[in-house]
């Protein structure tokens, strides 16, 4: 698993990533993506809709969601994540926050493309 993070205003804003090798194994991969991410959170978990990427590889897994939890030391935070794969790559965007502007989140989602 790869991951690619930074801090910017008061969110975290990153992309994880990882070759699966086997297509049967995607989907298993998106679930256990989802699970570990409420799992760390110790919260619930919102399904907000479906995850699409420009030139993803179509998958009922590919979704956004809204989690609500808390941080190991106890502090309130909201994540949303889009979980989605490209053949047998998994991929998950993530912004974590104490609080979240719905207008950089839309914009971080959508702004997630495949080179030309």
């Amino acid at each position: 698993m790869h991951l690619v993070a930074c801090r910017a205003g008061d969110a975290t804003w990153a992309l994880a990533y990882a070759e699966v090798a086997d297509p049967a194994r995607v989907a298993p991969a998106l679930t256990a993506l989802r699970a570990a991410a409420q799992a760390n959170l110790g919260g619930t978990a919102q399904r907000l809709g479906p995850m699409q990427v420009p030139g993803m590889t179509p998958n009922p897994l590919a979704e956004r969601l809204r989690l609500q939890g808390k941080l190991p030391g106890g502090e309130p935070v909201t994540q949303e994540l889009g979980l989605f794969s490209r053949g047998t790559w998994v991929f998950q965007a993530t912004v974590m926050g104490a609080k979240l502007g719905n207008e950089p989140v839309a914009n971080f989602f959508e702004s997630i493309k495949w080179p030309s």
